[in-house]
C-alpha cells in the first residue's frame, strides 16, 4: 500500500530524470526531422577529395600536352621504323625517299603509332589516373539505334559524291597518288573510317574537350 508523502528513491529518481531526457531527444529529433527532412548525417555527405564528380575529368591540361607530344613522337617513330622494315624485306635497293611515297608504307606506320597512342590513353586512365572504367571515364554513350547512323553515314557518302561532280575539283590530287592499286586503296579506306577517326574523336571529344569545359565552367554530359 503506498504511502503518501515519502519521497522517491534515488534509483527511481534518476530512472526518471532519464526518461525525461530521453523523451526530450525524440521531441528534438522530431522537430529537426519535421523543419528539415532531407537532413543526413554529415558522415554520408560526399565531400570533394573523395567523390569523382569533382575530379572530372581525371586527367590534365599537363596530360593532353604530354599526349600531344607522345602522339608526334609515335608518329614519326612509327613511320620511320615502317620504312626501315619495308626497305630491310621489301624495298633493299630502294631509297628512304622513294619506300617514303609507298601508301602502304605509310599507313602501316601511321597504323602502329595510332595504336601504340590507343594503348598509353587506356594506361593513362586506367592505371594512372586509376579510373578502372576507360569508356565511362571519357564519357562514351553509344547511340540508341547504330542503324539509323549507318543509314545516315551511307545516304551522306552518295550525297557528296553527287555534290563532287559540281564542284569545281582538279582532275589529279595529291591523294589519288595513295589509291593507284586496290591494295593501298583498301589499306587507306580501312584506316580512314576506323583508326583515324576514332583517334580523332578519343583525343578531342574524349581528353581536350572536358580538360576545356572544366577550366571554363562548363557541365560535362552525363556518360
Amino acid at each position: 500500500m503506498p504511502v503518501w508523502g515519502r519521497a522517491p528513491s534515488p534509483v527511481q529518481a534518476e530512472q526518471s530524470s532519464a526518461d525525461s531526457s530521453a523523451q526530450s531527444s525524440d521531441s528534438g529529433l522530431a522537430a529537426a526531422a519535421t523543419h528539415f527532412p532531407d537532413a543526413r548525417p554529415a558522415e554520408l555527405i560526399p565531400t570533394a577529395p573523395t567523390d569523382p564528380a569533382w575530379n572530372d575529368p581525371a586527367w590534365t591540361g599537363w596530360d593532353i600536352l604530354r599526349l600531344v607530344f607522345l602522339t608526334i613522337v609515335a608518329l614519326f617513330v612509327g613511320v620511320f621504323v615502317a620504312l626501315l622494315v619495308a626497305r630491310w624485306w621489301v624495298y633493299p635497293h630502294t631509297a628512304l625517299g622513294e619506300i617514303a611515297r609507298v601508301p602502304l608504307v605509310v599507313v602501316a606506320g601511321q597504323s602502329v603509332a595510332y595504336l601504340l597512342i590507343l594503348a598509353y590513353m587506356y594506361v593513362l586512365v586506367t592505371r594512372e589516373r586509376r579510373r578502372p572504367d576507360f569508356l565511362a571515364a571519357i564519357h562514351w554513350n553509344w547511340p540508341s539505334n547504330i542503324a539509323a547512323y549507318v543509314v545516315a553515314g551511307f545516304a551522306l557518302s552518295l550525297a557528296l559524291q553527287v555534290l563532287a561532280h559540281f564542284l569545281p575539283i582538279p582532275k589529279e590530287l595529291p591523294i589519288d597518288s595513295f589509291f593507284r592499286t586496290p591494295a593501298e586503296a583498301w589499306a587507306l579506306s580501312i584506316l580512314s573510317i576506323t583508326l583515324a577517326p576514332l583517334m580523332e574523336e578519343l583525343f578531342f571529344r574524349g581528353f581536350l574537350y572536358p580538360v576545356l569545359a572544366r577550366r571554363l565552367g562548363c557541365r560535362l554530359p552525363s556518360s
